[in-house]
């Protein structure tokens, strides 16, 4: 499951193709942009991690052991910390977003969620829920305001039922 998502996660946070981008070594990497990952995640080694460079960007993909979950940082060319995604639980959820989402989606079944961590400390979240005719992605913040939506209709073919 964990490597399932590792590849839903490169899926969802790669940068369109028009972009520059390539894996790189991390003894290849720009000693601040080293130097922050080691700061933020001292629990991390920055060999460990996959990195790609995208544009002028650094995106490293590591495990968190600590917390059993993959984490994908983004660091510019300076070392600054952009932002970091990982896959979380429902349960950690504001309580506003669970209110929200069961007055407005009780009908849905939630698949999946990436949350983001921002500099200044906040976060977002990425949340796919599911019923039998759509495929809902929502990106919340805490609050629970939508700051972006997306529906996606699910097709079914004569004879061929709703998936297993």
């Amino acid at each position: 499951m964990k490597y399932l998502f590792f590849l839903l996660l490169l899926a969802l946070s790669s940068p369109s193709w028009a972009q520059r981008t390539a894996n790189i070594a991390p003894h290849k990497l720009p000693k601040k942009v080293q130097t922050a990952f080691e700061t933020k995640y001292p629990q991390a080694q920055v060999k460990q991690a996959i990195w790609q460079e995208v544009d002028s960007s650094y995106q490293g993909q590591f495990w968190d052991e600590a917390n059993g979950i993959y984490v994908l940082a983004y660091f510019d060319e300076l070392g600054k910390w952009l932002k970091s995604e990982m896959e979380v639980d429902p349960s950690s959820f504001t309580l506003a977003i669970k209110r929200f989402l069961e007055k407005e989606y009780a009908d849905r079944t939630i698949s999946y969620v990436l949350a983001t961590q921002h500099p200044l400390g906040h976060y977002t979240y990425w949340i796919v829920l599911e019923n039998e005719t759509e495929i809902l992605s929502l990106e919340l913040d805490a609050y629970a305001k939508i700051l972006y939506q997306e529906v996606e209709q699910i097709q079914i073919k004569a004879g061929e039922g709703l998936r297993p």
